[in-house]
């Protein structure tokens, strides 16, 4: 009788063992990370799931630095406004203060030092507020920021700009002051005006060659030509002085000097945003 040598019993053996080893190596796995699945061969579905809910958690972390990245900008530009705001307090102030009739023609020409060097600074301020070298109080910055792992969830900011051409929309004034000596007083004031929406000039203080340049055409539109049509002499280098008849925006630049026929007055001139 013949017989085959075999060793099925060791061979069954050998695979148990293999199995058992297999299981308590996923087990040490599963112990030393935490996580009931650590590929895909655990759980392919649960594994796709797992990794999009990951995806949106680290999306999420992201959206709150930028969050927190975009209150820190706010922070950085309203710190410019505030000094902003506080600056041109004082000019405002100092102007109420130069209307007192105690104050003598230097005293308010000191005066428009301080208000010309707040103006001065109100730009440097504008132009050089940035965080992370970006320039914020200019007027360019439109951004949004991402507060959330979709495209929908987004903050948008703008800024306007804060320099004196884009605030009060004139890039020059003067604070009005009594002209002192007798009648016939020859005076000069400059206006340089970019889309004020309002510029008033007392003509009743004036002759009346003064006043007839600056009646409205049959369009409504009120100018002034560049070489100039007052009374008296003006200069080569003004531009043309003009309202949009659509828009009703104020723009050039305009200097004038007339005849004063009251003694110690006004000048009349005053210009502003209202």
């Amino acid at each position: 009788m013949t017989v085959i040598n075999t060793n099925v019993g060791a061979l069954m053996a050998r695979t148990y063992a293999s199995q058992a080893a297999q299981k308590t190596e996923t087990s040490m796995e599963r112990l030393s990370s935490g996580l009931r699945i650590n590929g895909s061969a655990d759980d392919a579905a649960g594994m796709a799931v797992a990794n999009k809910m990951k995806s949106q958690l680290n999306g999420i972390k992201m959206a709150i630095r930028n969050s927190q990245d975009g209150i820190s900008l706010v922070q950085t530009a309203e710190s410019g406004m505030s000094e902003i705001s506080n600056m041109i307090l004082r000019m405002r102030e100092l102007a109420v203060q130069m209307e007192n009739g105690i104050y003598t023609s230097k005293d308010r020409d000191n005066a428009q030092l301080e208000i010309n060097a707040l103006l001065q600074e109100v730009d440097k301020i504008a132009v050089n507020t940035r965080f992370n070298d970006v320039n914020l109080l200019d007027g360019n910055y439109d951004q949004s920021i991402r507060a959330g792992n979709t495209n929908a969830e987004t903050i948008r900011i703008a800024v306007d700009g804060l320099k004196t051409t884009d605030t009060a929309k004139i890039e020059a004034f003067a604070v009005e002051k009594a002209i002192d000596g007798g009648s016939d007083v020859a005076a000069k004031n400059e206006m340089d005006v970019v889309e004020a929406t309002s510029v008033t000039i007392d003509t009743s203080l004036f002759s009346s060659t003064f006043k007839e340049t600056f009646k409205a055409d049959s369009l409504g539109t009120f100018s002034i030509a560049a070489a100039g049509t007052a009374a008296g002499a003006v200069d080569d280098d003004n531009d043309a002085f003009s309202i949009d008849a659509k828009t009703g925006l104020i723009t050039g630049k305009y200097k004038m000097d007339y005849d004063i026929d009251v003694q110690a007055t006004d000048s009349g001139v005053a210009v502003g945003d209202a």
